[in-house]
Parts: C-alpha cells; structure tokens; sequence
C-alpha cells in the first residue's frame, strides 16, 4: 500500500509518500502527479520519500520523471531534521 500526504510550506508544495511505490498503487499516483503538473507546472515540489520501504520499476520510472521535471527528491524529514540512519540533512533518494 502507499499512503501520500501533502501540505505548503511558504516555498514549495510537499509531499511525503510512505509504504510500497509499486504497481498497483503507482497508478493514482501518477494520475495526481501528472495533474498536479499540469495545473502548477512552475510550482517548487519537494517529496519525502523516507517512509517508503519498497520501490518496483513503474516507481523508479515516476521518481525519474517527477525529477527530471525539476522535483526535489530527498529522504530527509521536510521539516529539515535528518532521518533516522542518514548521514546529513537534504540528502536525496
């Protein structure tokens, strides 16, 4: 399963994903990804992904396009604190 949460900070739109990124649940979030790019293409998006404990290549595949879109990727907690068993804050999955 994938659970998504989403908040604003003052400068960007944040996600944090939890759980598995593989099929089946991929598929609703590419859907809000690829509409949330196409009402807010220019918007800064920041996704946590440090709560995800299994990524399957449709994931991969997402991850790369989301960051290949300008996406910060990171495993660290938005809030800026490191996450448990990383090295340094803003590190990136």
């Amino acid at each position: 399963m994938l659970g998504f949460s989403y908040f604003r900070s003052r400068d960007s739109d944040c996600w944090v994903l939890s759980g598995q990124l593989c099929r089946p649940w991929i598929d609703g979030l590419l859907a809000l990804w690829r509409c949330f790019r196409y009402r807010a293409p220019r918007e800064h998006v920041v996704v946590d992904l440090k709560e995800i404990t299994a990524v399957d290549l449709a994931g991969a595949e997402l991850l790369a396009e989301m960051q290949s879109a300008g996406v910060e990727l990171t495993r660290t907690e938005i809030d800026g604190s490191t996450a448990p068993g990383e090295a340094g804050a803003g590190g990136s999955a």
